[in-house]
């Protein structure tokens, strides 16, 4: 079964909210650009493998959690 990983930047955008975290903090946690957060947050562009990583270890969340919201 092949999963279109939609909704991933709704669900960092919750979670930074929650973490009253902004996009420039994940930005310096991650090591990846403030424009690649900006277009993973508007859901232009899905993170590759290590940068889904990179998020969800800053954002203490689950890698399927930040993919699929399981």
């Amino acid at each position: 079964m092949i999963q279109k990983f939609e909704n991933i930047g709704d669900r960092i955008s919750d979670k930074l909210s929650e973490l009253k975290m902004s996009q420039k903090e994940l930005s310096q946690i991650t090591g990846l650009s403030t424009n690649a957060i900006s277009q993973y947050v508007r859901n232009l562009r899905v993170p590759d493998t290590s940068s889904i990583y990179r998020i969800a270890q800053a954002l203490n969340v689950s890698i399927e959690w930040l993919l699929v919201g399981n």
